[in-house]
């Protein structure tokens, strides 16, 4: 396995010839809080942001803008709170600063 420290997110590539499943798991080391509610707001709108990733269809640039605003974002104790209620919703929260891209995301998944 390799570890790949690019910008903010670290990507760990498995060896595919190895036959692994696992392509990629991408993750946020500054951010742990911002990128586990980022991640968790995605999983329940079925979206996987590492996949999204790795499939092409979600940049790392732009996985980090969407880390970033959660990051700056100051409803995280009503956000962690929401989404331990809210399985199943069809859409975040309206106080959600990834509100509109997370659903685009939900769309293309």
């Amino acid at each position: 396995m390799i570890w790949v420290k690019v910008s903010r997110a670290i990507v760990l590539h498995a060896d595919l010839a190895q036959g692994s499943k696992d392509a990629a798991m991408i993750g946020y080391s500054e951010t742990p809080l911002a990128w586990g509610l980022t991640r968790g707001m995605a999983r329940l709108l079925g979206v996987s942001l590492s996949s999204a990733v790795v499939e092409g269809w979600l940049s790392r640039k732009e996985l980090g803008e969407l880390v970033d605003r959660c990051e700056a974002c100051t409803q995280k104790a009503a956000c962690t709170t929401w989404m331990a209620v809210a399985v199943g919703s069809p859409c975040p929260p309206v106080f959600c600063p990834n509100k509109a891209a997370l659903e685009v995301l939900s769309l293309r998944h």
